[in-house]
């Protein structure tokens, strides 16, 4: 099948039905790619998101018993199939080549568009209870080893006591507001509400172990 090509606001040539793209309709109509006739995900990166667009996937409408919240079934939101013919093919568009700069074109997403508006609460659900499972196996009064971030948004690690339960915070990152779990770790005795005992673990940097009691004699 022929590339149908048109010319897009962006600036490019495109294939309408595959999406493969170039600078020029000259070096489109050199293309060598025999276009699939369906949409296709373009770029040296390539993924695509595949959700259903009906039914329940939840544990308790299968009877899974898997007690891990985020857990459901279907397909993956990301592709990891290496044979997958959406993500996997041969085009030689210049997107594909890395010549052209289309960013856009490197996510296909079959999805209604009322789902695609809950796809961040999605992704926010899951991730709170991640970190509320982790929070879960520690209390006041552990002496634990954390990674995460201080009230400047460095990276810190910090070992000490535990000063009081860990609790979901929100916080700002990066100029939007996120989910975070907050600890408040020092020596015993010291006052949890000040603010260089805090350290916040976030998705990107979220961990935290038990960690055994100095030796006394070093």
């Amino acid at each position: 099948m022929e590339h149908p090509i048109r010319f897009q606001p962006e600036g490019r040539y495109q294939c309408i039905a595959c999406r493969a793209a170039w600078r020029t309709e000259a070096a489109a109509r050199r293309s060598t790619f025999i276009c699939p006739g369906v949409p296709l995900a373009h770029g040296p990166t390539r993924e695509h998101r595949i959700f259903p667009k009906s039914g329940d996937r939840t544990c308790r409408s299968w009877g899974c018993e898997e007690p891990d919240p985020s857990h459901y079934h279907g397909p993956d939101p990301f592709c990891d199939d290496t044979a997958c013919r959406i993500c996997c093919h041969a085009c030689d568009c210049q997107v594909c080549e890395g010549t052209l700069h289309a960013p856009q074109l490197t996510v296909v997403e079959d999805i209604p568009e009322y789902e695609l508006n809950q796809i961040p609460r999605r992704r926010t659900a899951r991730l709170v209870a991640a970190l509320q499972a982790m929070a879960d196996d520690y209390s006041a009064g552990d002496r634990i080893t954390a990674v995460g971030y201080n009230i400047h948004g460095l990276e810190v690690t910090r070992t000490g006591y535990l000063l009081t339960d860990p609790r979901l915070v929100r916080v700002r990152r990066h100029g939007a507001q996120v989910r975070g779990l907050r600890l408040c770790i020092g020596e015993r005795g010291t006052d949890p509400a000040k603010r260089r005992t805090w350290v916040t673990l976030l998705s990107e940097a979220a961990s935290m172990e038990h960690t055994p009691e100095p030796d006394s004699g070093k």
